[in-house]
């Protein structure tokens, strides 16, 4: 063999061992592949798995999707939005937990959504030394909305939940892992669209809702201020109308203060009393009346 020849080129069984290449026209065409390797070869370029039956021949123009989709796309009702002091004095908006299900059973349907619990774990469980419990639990959740009782889509977020100062861990425990359930529960929500929440964590959204939090107190404390005003007003003039008309010159029968009732008349006298006199045969009389329970003038004393 020619030192000075590439690997490359080298012919078989020479030094250059697996590195020589046979001309191309020597070399064997490859086999013809099977019916089923281009069967899978085909499936496999086409689409990773295919779709369920209940989805394969659903579009997003189905009449029950374009309805949802019509809700979702609503504006959250600004009825169940709640305010709460959060830290630095600020004020953030929020939606209970069960005004958000009470919205998507409206939205969805009571049975076309359901939620599942992927993970919970517990992130800090702490005794302080007022022997007082601190929990911290974090819980990964997937909600899944449903088309003929199965899943047709999901959202899946991660909510967190906490407790302090609890006297008792079982009881710091479970508050903590219902809150993480229940904030799970409401990002996932909220993922779907505008009337679950889409929107409530922005901070435009903040700023307007509490805005019109702010103008709604202020509107009820001047409708209450306004109404006892006028409340106090009309019972002044009630009061005092008469007293008015009369400074006033008012001679008519409405001008004139009410006539005040006259006092009830004195009990009649004891006829025992003004039969008998004062002295002591009067004393003795009414002890009689009292014993015998008549009348002092138609029994003796004596007895």
């Amino acid at each position: 063999m020619d030192p000075t020849m590439p690997l490359s080129q080298s012919a078989p069984g020479g030094s250059g061992g697996g590195c020589a290449k046979p001309p191309a026209a020597d070399r064997a065409p490859p086999p013809a592949p099977t019916a089923a390797a281009a069967a899978a070869a085909s499936s496999s370029s086409s689409s990773a798995a295919p779709l369920p039956a209940h989805v394969a021949g659903l579009t997003l123009a189905h009449p029950e999707l374009v309805a949802i989709a019509e809700r979702l796309a609503e504006p959250v009702d600004m009825e169940r939005v709640k305010t709460r002091v959060v830290g630095g004095g600020k004020s953030a908006t929020y939606l209970p937990g069960e005004a958000v299900v009470d919205t998507a059973n409206q939205v969805f349907g009571f049975s076309n959504w359901s939620d599942e619990i992927r993970k919970m774990a517990v992130d800090y469980c702490v005794c302080d030394n007022t022997n007082k419990w601190n929990v911290g639990v974090h819980a990964v959740m997937r909600v899944y909305m449903l088309l003929d009782g199965r899943p047709l889509c999901w959202r899946e977020d991660v909510g967190y939940g906490a407790s302090s100062r609890m006297p008792q861990l079982d009881a710091a425990m479970e508050m903590a892992r219902k809150g993480a359930i229940t904030d799970a529960r409401k990002r996932c929500l909220r993922l779907f669209g505008e009337a679950l929440g889409g929107s409530i964590n922005s901070e435009e959204f903040q700023r307007n809702a509490v805005k019109a939090a702010a103008a709604a107190r202020a509107a009820a404390a001047a409708g209450s201020s306004s109404a006892s005003g006028s409340g106090a007003a009309s019972a002044t003039s009630a009061s005092f109308g008469g007293a008015r008309s009369v400074v006033s010159g008012g001679g008519g029968a409405a001008g004139a203060a009410p006539t005040p009732k006259p006092p009830p008349p004195p009990p009649p006298p004891s006829p025992c009393r003004r039969t008998l006199g004062s002295g002591w045969w009067a004393w003795c009389c009414a002890a009689t009346r009292s014993r015998r329970g008549g009348c002092a003038a138609t029994w003796p004393c004596w007895w």
